[in-house]
């Protein structure tokens, strides 16, 4: 979204509210449409970004509402991305301290003894470090006490005494006269379940199916319960059940065809109340 020159260019807030309001949306609409909490789409158009925990959640709930007005997203955002911290790079030092260099800077202090690191030097030093390092790992070796051998498994005496063996003798087993039998009672037959007898009162939910002729704004109401608020696309329709009556509010009421329990009903011969909208009873 580009500025003409000359104009100031608005807020976020500003932008967002605006566009909603030109769309003839609330934020009622908006939440059930977007799923983004009423007090965040508040935040949004009150310029109110503390409330969000981390920019990722303001950028994304800002992408999702721009997409759900129609607004360009990016314009947006430069407005609350933070500007980069400007990098400074570090300055190189001018040849002309090096040349004005007093001499002896570089050296150690008085007193300091200047060392030199030759092969001549090294090579004690490491053969001093390799034996120290293998008398350790002697020391260490011969120090490490032995594990114990598994003793050997001690082997059965030959005079362990032979398994009993079972008798051949038979059991005697006592017999016991088996009870006379005796008669099971009748059981009743079994009676049918009874069918649930439907109420006589009850009465069937009436039906009104919406259609619109091309792309048009709406409101329902069923029973006095908000049901529907936005806009329908071109040749789509809607179906919806009310027990009592339909409430339904039209931007443009030719744009729509209405049958009420497969009736056609014309919304402009009914009474519109004080907010714009018509009762449509069940017939």
């Amino acid at each position: 979204m580009t500025t003409p020159a000359g104009e100031t260019q608005q807020d976020v807030g500003t932008v967002l509210r605006q566009r909603r309001m030109l769309r003839g949306q609330s934020l009622e609409a908006a939440f059930q449409h977007t799923r983004i909490p009423k007090r965040l789409l508040q935040a949004l158009e009150e310029n109110h970004f503390e409330d969000f925990p981390a920019p990722v959640y303001l950028r994304g709930f800002l992408k999702t509402y721009c997409d759900f007005l129609d607004v360009e997203f990016d314009p947006l955002w430069q407005q609350l991305r933070p500007a980069a911290p400007a990098q400074q790079e570090a300055a190189p030092k001018p040849a002309s301290d090096a040349a004005s260099a007093k001499p002896g800077d570089g050296l150690l202090k008085k007193g300091a003894l200047p060392v030199q690191f030759t092969e001549s030097t090294l090579m004690p030093a490491a053969i001093f470090v390799g034996l120290v390092l293998a008398g350790a790992v002697m020391w260490m070796l011969k120090g490490k006490p032995a594990r114990p051998r598994p003793a050997a498994p001690v082997a059965r005496s030959a005079t362990a005494p032979a398994p009993l063996l079972p008798t051949t003798e038979p059991i005697p087993i006592a017999t016991v006269p088996a009870p006379p039998p005796t008669e099971k009672p009748a059981q009743p037959a079994a009676t049918p379940a009874a069918q649930p007898v439907p109420a006589a009162n009850e009465v069937e939910p009436a039906t009104l199916r919406i259609t619109a002729l091309r792309e048009a704004w709406i409101r329902l109401k069923t029973d006095g319960k908000l049901r529907f608020e936005g806009l329908i696309p071109a040749g789509t329709s809607q179906i919806w059940h009310a027990n009592a009556a339909f409430s339904l509010r039209a931007v443009d009421p030719q744009a729509l065809r209405l049958e009420l329990n497969g009736k056609a009903v014309s919304l402009d011969k009914l009474p519109a109340e004080t907010d714009g909208s018509r009762t449509i009873p069940r017939g």
